[in-house]
């Protein structure tokens, strides 16, 4: 008898050591961790047990290629994030005609790149993402509906810098052009976040406005 319960604690000991190391591989955790997490093993309640699996699964979602894909179209929203911000100022240096040069020398980086961002998107690896054919074509849409407005935009500068601002806000047909685009571009801009957020909350990165890229 006293042989039996010496092997069922050794199974039950090796089976928590075991579930210590694979967590161990998968989380990267180092030696004192491995021991505290060999420890809670041990000890654990359903709760902790619970947690332990809630935690493997987080993990194992992040090494999917799900998430990498997720994480490639993230970064481009960033970027596409960082380039708007960049927008609003050099239309207000032509618009007040402080310095349309300026104004027109930014708005033309805007729209390089904003050329680069398009090609990175239809480079991209989409397969591994729920709908994401779909959403890779949204937010192509999206960016070329910008690219269109940044580059109307850009002639319209020229037209006030060359012109002395006499071109007029309301009349100059490069300016009316890069408005026109600019509201199809947060139409396909809000078509892409109502696809994209729902991914974004499955791999835990952030939710998007059409205003946010």
């Amino acid at each position: 008898m006293f042989e039996a319960t010496s092997k069922r604690r050794y199974a039950k000991r090796a089976t928590a050591v075991f579930t210590t190391t694979v967590a161990s591989v998968l989380l990267g955790l180092g030696p004192c961790d491995a021991a505290s997490l060999d420890h809670a093993v041990i000890g654990s309640t359903s709760g902790a047990a619970a947690e332990f699996s809630s935690t493997l699964d987080r993990s194992a979602k992040h090494m999917t290629p799900g998430f990498e894909q997720a994480m490639a179209v993230n970064a481009i929203l960033l970027s596409m994030s960082g380039t708007r911000s960049e927008l609003a100022p050099a239309l207000d240096q032509i618009r007040s005609c402080g310095a349309p040069q300026a104004g027109m020398a930014t708005l033309s980086m805007v729209a390089e790149s904003r050329r680069n961002q398009l090609d990175t998107v239809r480079a991209l690896q989409v397969d591994a993402l729920p709908g994401g054919a779909i959403l890779r074509s949204a937010l192509d849409d999206a960016l070329t509906m910008s690219l269109n407005a940044d580059e109307a935009f850009v002639e319209w500068a020229r037209h006030r810098s060359t012109g002395g601002c006499s071109a007029s806000l309301t009349e100059d047909s490069a300016y009316q052009s890069g408005l026109s685009f600019s509201e199809r571009a947060t139409q396909a801009k809000q078509r892409f976040v109502d696809l994209w957020n729902p991914v974004a909350q499955l791999y835990g990165l952030s939710q998007r406005t059409a205003d946010d890229i």
